[in-house]
């Protein structure tokens, strides 16, 4: 079984790598930090929540009735970072483009790190014709999910 997770007001239904969703729920309710959660729809990564900034978390289960979750990006893409949008993540939009090699497991915990303690984390973006950062607040960041290059 996956969980449906959708996040203040943002639109996107992220669906979790879990079994119990009373289990997530108890783990979101009694969150002393960001919590990191593996999602597989629509893009697949590690999604770092701050449930304090998120204001609102809704749990679900799938329906059943043609659910169907998939990856929005498209094979070959590069590593990306998602934060959240007003129109979700989609084809033509998911996220921001992430130089090659960059360690993701650090940025993952650089990103949590940041939601702790409430401060800014600047994050290299792959160039388009110069450098290229990101400016995070973490004090504000309901989320953010970064994601492997896709296959």
């Amino acid at each position: 079984m996956n969980i449906i997770l959708v996040i203040g007001t943002d639109p996107a239904e992220w669906v979790l790598q879990a079994n119990d969703l009373d289990a997530v729920a108890a783990q979101l309710s009694q969150a002393t930090g960001p919590l990191v959660l593996p999602v597989i729809s629509p893009l697949t990564g590690q999604l770092v929540l701050s449930a304090g900034a998120a204001g609102a978390i809704a749990l679900s289960a799938p329906s059943g009735v043609g659910w169907n979750p998939s990856d929005c990006r498209l094979p070959n893409g590069p590593q990306i970072l998602y934060i959240p949008t007003l129109t979700g993540a989609t084809r033509s939009r998911h996220g921001f483009a992430l130089p090659s090699g960059t360690d993701l497991d650090a940025l993952t915990q650089d990103i949590a790190t940041a939601m702790s303690d409430g401060a800014t984390l600047n994050v290299s973006l792959a160039p388009h014709g110069g450098d290229t950062s990101l400016v995070l607040q973490g004090a504000g960041l309901a989320y953010a999910v970064v994601c492997p290059p896709a296959k």
